[in-house]
């Protein structure tokens, strides 16, 4: 994917759902940052600072679990999804299952799948070796997606899979009418890898909306 370069615009959205989850449908909220300044009180001849707490602010980040079983099967997609099983030539790497929608094709690559639907509907399944902890290795994914784009929208909602971080990314590439896509990604960080689903379409495609789900809302994670 090859864009022109002006800053995206950046909108995150915050889905509150439990790891290891069958759905992540939910309400989306705007995600904020806020800084918590100490203060004293004036009452008493001794100050008392408030107690320090620490959050992650990047959503979908969780404790990575200690142990999970071997095709522990989180979110398996629902008819009328084809199942597609991808890996790639690495022992110590995960595997991932995702649901194709009916009508589409696969074809394996050395780091995945790609995948070809109708009206100029497509997608990649990806599996990456990384050394980056899941909050880098999302923002690092993001920051590669919108790089080359002359403008770009994005809402990012937390996507927990098996207890493993993850993310679900939504919104346009693009500037002009010709090459502006939709596009909708589900990313998971397995320690040492990310995963990486990603579809897209021309804009305006009508069953987009209806067809990348069912390619983003079903993984099923094994483990070597």
């Amino acid at each position: 994917m090859t864009r022109g370069v002006l800053p995206a615009l950046l909108v995150c959205a915050v889905l509150l759902t439990p790891a290891c989850t069958r759905s992540s449908g939910g309400a989306a909220t705007a995600q904020s940052a806020e800084s918590a300044t100490p203060t004293t009180s004036s009452a008493t001849a001794t100050s008392v600072a408030p107690p320090v707490v620490t959050t992650d602010d990047t959503p979908g980040v969780v404790p990575t679990p200690g142990t999970s079983a071997a095709d522990e099967d989180c979110a398996p997609a629902a008819p009328p999804a084809v199942p597609v099983d991808v890996r790639i030539d690495d022992p110590k790497a995960p595997t991932v299952v995702v649901g194709a929608p009916e009508g589409w094709t696969t074809t394996p690559t050395p780091d995945g799948v790609t995948l070809t639907g109708p009206d100029g509907m497509s997608g990649t399944v990806t599996i990456a070796e990384t050394a980056l902890d899941p909050a880098a290795a999302f923002r690092g994914y993001a920051d590669d997606l919108t790089a080359s784009t002359t403008m770009s929208t994005m809402s990012l909602l937390p996507a927990e899979t098996c207890g493993f971080s993850g993310q679900k990314l939504m919104g346009q590439l693009g500037g002009t009418v010709p090459d502006t896509v939709l596009y909708q990604a589900r990313i998971v960080h397995v320690p040492g890898y990310l995963i990486a689903v990603y579809v897209e379409a021309p804009t305006g495609t009508t069953d987009f909306d209806a067809e990348a789900p069912v390619l983003t809302q079903g993984l099923q994670i094994g483990l070597p």
